[in-house]
Parts: structure tokens; sequence; C-alpha cells
């Protein structure tokens, strides 16, 4: 092997396993390489809520393979979405930018006003640069595997990718997975890949194999002594109430409700398992960086409703987040820091060796990932549901605030002490709620400053709408 000659002289290798530095000194031959930039493995759960995974604490078998991750990763217990719906979110997640800024905020014209200026069907713009753009323009490829209806190229969501995979109506878990290993197998184990693996198995309606059932009952996260009334289940969206099971003695209690939506999550566990065994029985779990978490949460009568999107508390906002760098973390640990949805997007891009977009308004979690902290303080907005934009949320530490900005309706909890979020203290605290207030507008503001990157917009398919409406998205 030879070297590049240094001031005109020839020099060649005098041992194997060895490389000249400088004047004659001989180091190891690792000392001319730099570490390749790892692959990335992003596999988004749709709907799954932090709180029934074993662990951020469920008691009881729902997620054992979530769990193995877990004890090789950096788990961040306190992950915020900036949108409680898929549109909104997972554009946050691809680009880094709030909702305000990317403008995919739109819900099919469901909520239309006639004054609104509302298009049909948003879609994320050109002008936005999302994550696969950066790492394909890195040498990497992309591949994305669908399951949800609204990540598609319709919706501006194929940007970057050099392979987008939507096929079928709602593919189950199997499906997907199994198309994604077959590109992971094509691709040459030199080049670095993306993948974005996109699973809606636990989203409603709860239509799990009851297999588990008996086993998660008894968990105290499903545990619930509530009885619907007629008009209470009624109320409960209909697509939730598809299934046979909602409509037998059962699906009155909310019990049955919680413990159907945990058993959804021990069977994409289960089919999960399967897919990172064979990750690392081929080395590529150790090769790359990979990522587990999802685009919002899901209420389950905690506020007197269900499904997701209408509001802003944290079973709608708070997500897991598990980050597993290449060749694990030493050691594993739970970091309790606040961080964003927001922060992936810089986090992967930086593990690559790129450079961040400069609009990006996530953070760089890798000192996190080296051991270490970000910045303490931090504000983080939420926005963008289904039942208006005049609602934000604000997060700051363990305080809280939900405003309206049209009516001025406030609400402020301090979720260290009350993290069910049931204590308004918008009364009791006023100079807490004015100062949250002024932290709100002065966080819009800045976001607002940044610019929209123009949305496009036209009328949905109706192959498109039928499906959304199958799902309860629109009706």
């Amino acid at each position: 092997m030879r070297i590049r000659p240094i001031r005109g002289a020839a020099v060649r290798l005098r041992a194997a396993g060895s490389c000249l530095l400088g004047a004659g000194l001989l180091l190891p031959l690792a000392c001319h390489r730099t570490a390749p930039p790892p692959s990335v493995v992003l596999v988004l759960i749709d709907t799954l809520r932090p709180d029934y995974l074993g662990c951020y604490g469920f008691q009881g078998p729902v997620s054992p393979a979530v769990d193995r991750l877990a004890s090789e990763s950096v788990v961040f217990d306190r992950c915020v979405a900036p949108a409680p719906w898929t549109k909104p979110s997972v554009a946050s997640l691809f680009t880094s930018l709030y909702p305000v800024n990317h403008g995919v905020v739109n819900h099919e014209g469901l909520w239309k006003r006639p004054d609104s200026g509302e298009v049909e069907k948003g879609v994320l713009g050109p002008s936005a640069v999302t994550l696969a753009e950066v790492l394909r323009d890195r040498g990497y490829r992309t591949g994305a595997f669908m399951a949800n209806p609204w990540i598609t190229p319709e919706y501006g969501f194929d940007q970057g990718f050099d392979r987008f995979d939507h096929r079928g109506f709602y593919p189950p878990a199997p499906q997907v997975l199994a198309r994604a290993e077959a590109w992971l197998d094509s691709i040459p184990g030199d080049r670095p890949f993306f993948a974005y693996i996109h699973l809606m198995d636990v989203h409603g309606p709860y239509r799990a194999p009851p297999v588990h059932d008996a086993a998660l009952s008894g968990s105290p996260t499903v545990q619930s002594d509530v009885q619907l009334t007629r008009e209470e289940w009624e109320a409960i969206p209909e697509y939730l109430r598809k299934e046979a099971w909602t409509r037998g003695p059962g699906g009155r209690f909310v019990h049955t409700w919680r413990t159907r939506y945990a058993a959804g999550v021990r069977g994409v566990d289960d089919v999960l398992a399967g897919f990172l065994d064979r990750l690392r029985e081929t080395g590529v779990l150790d090769r790359a960086l990979l990522v587990l978490t999802a685009d919002h949460g899901e209420e389950l009568d905690e506020h007197g409703g269900w499904n997701h999107g209408a509001t802003l508390y944290e079973e709608q906002l708070r997500v897991p987040l598990l980050i597993r760098p290449r060749g694990g973390a030493h050691p594993a640990r739970h970091y309790p820091g606040l961080v964003s949805l927001l922060d992936v997007m810089p986090t992967l891009v930086s593990r690559a060796g790129g450079g961040v977009p400069p609009a990006a308004a996530g953070e760089n979690l890798v000192s996190v990932l080296d051991g270490g902290t970000v910045e303490e303080g931090r504000v983080l907005l939420a926005m963008a549901t289904t039942t208006g934009p005049e609602w934000i949320a604000l997060r700051a530490g363990d305080y809280k605030l939900i405003r309206n900005q049209a009516t001025g309706e406030t609400r402020v909890f301090d979720l260290a002490a009350d993290p069910g979020e049931r204590a308004n203290l918008a009364d009791r605290r006023p100079d807490l709620a004015r100062r949250l207030t002024e932290a709100l507008g002065e966080r819009m503001g800045d976001a607002q400053q940044a610019g929209l990157f123009e949305p496009a917009g036209q009328p949905p398919s109706k192959e498109t709408r039928a499906l959304l409406r199958s799902l309860g998205y629109t009706n």
C-alpha cells in the first residue's frame, strides 16, 4: 500500500498496519481513516404514547422488544410533539420547522371557514428542506416505507427519498417491515442509508388480537372504574367503534378501551422484535443509528375525550424518543431534559457530518448522545389542532401554558405537581400566567419572523378522501 508523498519525498508504508505521521513517527493505520457516517433507521409508531411502554413506566409485558432497545439507547423522558396529529407533526419531524413555518396545518378543509383562505389540501412545499434531502445530498440512499395515508407523495412527503413505498390500505407492520428489509438487503454494504418506517398498528380502531389482553388488563396504567353511558359511548368517534368488541359489554368500560390500546402496542412490539433481531444478525444495527419515536399520542378519556388532534394536553403531545447510537449507548441512560421532535432532524444531520439548515428550529442532541446535556431552560411550542389554529401550547420547564389566542382563554399547569393537567393555575397564579403568556408571544413572534415556507394546495383525490374518511380523518 502506498500513501501520498510528503514534501516531495516518496514515502512507503514501512510495516503493515501502521502509517507515517510527520517525520518518521509510526502510528496505527487507523489514523488515516475517519469513521464513515452512520446509516440511519428511523421507526415511527403512529399514535404511540410513552406511558404505554415498559421503559417509560408501564407495568406489565407490553413492550419487551422496545425495552431491550431502550437498554442500549438514550431514552428521552420528556419529548414533545409540535402538533397532536400526523400531518403537521411529521412535516415538523422532517424539516425541524414549527407548523407555523412549514404551513402544513389544515385538515382537508374539514373545519374550513369561508374567510379562512384555507385550501382543501395542504402540501409540504418544495422550499422546505427535508431530512431525506440533506442525507441524500451527503451520499445516502434514502427509502421510506409507509402505512399512514397522510404521509404520501400527494402531500409532498416524498421529497428527498429515492424509494417511497406507500402501497395498500392501512398495511400491517409485517408487510411494511418486509418491504423495508428487502430494500435494506439491496443496498451495498459500503453505502450509508436512511430508512424511514412509519407503522400504524397502534392507531385506532384498536383491532389487535386479544391474545395479550389478560396479561395487560391488570396494569395500573389501564385501570379505570369509569363505565361509559350510552351517550358517552356514542360520543367516541365512529371509526373507533368499528370493531365488534366495542359493541359488547366490555365496550362500555374505559378499562377495556385502554387494554385494547395496550394490546396494539404489544402487537407491534412483537413484530418489531423480529425486525430488530434481523438488524442485529446482519450487523446493520451496530453500523446504524436507530431512532424510535411517535408523531403524537392518544387520548383515552383522560380529559373526557378520545382519539387525537383536538387538544394540546400531554396525552396527545408527549411522545417516546429513543436513540440508539452506532454500537449502542455506553452506558444506556434516561435523559430528563425537555426535547422536541424538532430536534431529530438536526441531530441526525449532524451525526451524518452534514450542515443543519439555518432555518431549523430544533436543537442538536449529539452532545446528549455523547453523555452530555443541552442547554437548560428551553421553551417549546405546540399548535395546529384539528379544531382550530387559535390554540397554542408552550412548555417552559415543568410549566405548561395552553392559550386560545383569539379569545384569551388561558390554562396553566405545573406538570411536576399535576402531570394529569387537572388543576388550572391561571387564576391562582396570575403572575405565572402573565409571564408564560409573554413568553408565548415572544416565542411565536420569533417563529413567525422565520417566515412561512409556502405550502402547496389542491383538492385531494377521491381515493385519498375515501381512505381518510374510513380512518376517521374526514367526514
